[in-house]
């Protein structure tokens, strides 16, 4: 299959404060009652705090926004949890009649630029989401200290299959690309 360039679709909506950099990691759903495809992306706001929106586009000409939803569907965390600095959303599955949206959230840090742990939230019938804990899916191990995001989930059989991004320590990189910059491993 080839792929055909298609150009900008969304662009944020700087008139709303939090919405000042970004269209992150579009995670679409597909609505067949509704013909439209509703991706819900990640954007940021002057301090790059993210925060989840989204917008629905035709299912026949994806490229055609049929609804900016123009507010925000799920916020960052409570001060000190794992996604106080911001959220971007992963994967939606459905599951038992209901659906999900896993996302990851940050959190900054003094000694390394930040923490990404994973969580989830439950789509509602409005498109609303709501964030079932304040603590991670999966919580940190003795090897993956810093890094349990960007999960995929998949039910199958009634069971939850999970594929999810990981580091187990931090490096220090100087190349043609990077000057002394601190990285995942």
């Amino acid at each position: 299959m080839l792929w055909e360039k298609k150009g900008l679709i969304y662009a944020p909506d700087q008139n709303f404060w939090w919405s000042q950099h970004y269209g992150i990691l579009p995670t679409p759903v597909y609505l067949p009652e509704k013909e439209v495809i509703r991706v819900y992306f990640g954007t940021t706001d002057k301090d790059n705090i993210g925060r989840i929106s989204s917008l629905d586009v035709s299912a026949n000409k994806p490229s055609a926004i049929i609804v900016n939803t123009k507010e925000i569907l799920l916020d960052a965390g409570e001060k000190g949890c794992f996604d106080d600095c911001g959220i971007i959303p992963s994967n939606i599955i459905n599951f038992n009649g209901e659906q999900y949206l896993y996302y990851t959230g940050y959190q900054r840090t003094y000694q390394l630029p930040y923490l990404l742990l994973s969580g989830i939230a439950k789509i509602m019938p409005s498109g609303q989401l709501l964030r079932l804990q304040k603590t991670p899916v999966l919580e940190r191990t003795p090897q993956e200290l810093t890094i349990r995001s960007a999960m995929t989930v998949l039910a199958q059989n009634g069971i939850l299959k999970s594929w999810y991004v990981s580091a187990y320590n931090w490096q220090t990189i100087n190349s043609s690309i990077y000057e002394h910059k601190l990285l995942p491993t």
